[in-house]
């Protein structure tokens, strides 16, 4: 969905497909997008405005199996799926479905508990953004010390 979506030269798109391929490391992808793309027209406007900033989109990448078949699901009934964190800002991140506030829990029109998330630390870290225009770090999240190593290494990017 990134390639469809995010507005970017072809070697980003391949530096993005080569780290969930080869490394299967979980990040998020900030770029500009197509807001005529048809997934994204039909998508409520106070949605899109909220999900996106300056033009960009920002896009979970190599999240798991649960997550894909989730993405799956949308685009086959040609929906877009956007998703929340789930906790309060600044609370940290949650990684088992007990954990999420009970309020955020009772807004939730279905829950799934899927077990422990398989990034849980005990830093409460979520998952790490780049932006792709200039590959600068919005957050440095889990893998992102694996992440700057393959920027580096395999790219010649400094994050």
């Amino acid at each position: 969905m990134s390639r469809a979506i995010h507005i970017m030269p072809t070697e980003h798109h391949a530096i993005a497909q080569v780290i969930v391929e080869e490394y299967g490391l979980l990040f998020s992808i900030v770029a500009p997008f197509r807001t005529d793309h048809e997934l994204l027209r039909k998508v409520d406007p106070f949605v899109m405005q909220s999900s996106s900033k300056g033009g960009t989109l920002d896009m979970l990448i190599s999240a798991g199996p649960w997550h894909d078949a989730v993405a799956r699901l949308g685009v086959a009934r040609g929906m877009a799926v956007f998703c929340s964190s789930a906790n309060r800002s600044l609370s940290g991140s949650k990684y088992r479905l007990q954990d999420i506030e009970p309020e955020s829990r009772e807004a939730a029109a279905i829950e799934t508990d899927g077990g422990t998330a398989r990034y849980a630390n005990p830093e409460g870290n979520s998952n790490t953004i780049i932006v792709f225009r200039d590959f600068h770090l919005v957050r440095h999240g889990v893998c992102c010390d694996q992440l700057i190593v393959i920027f580096r290494e395999r790219f010649g990017i400094a994050l």
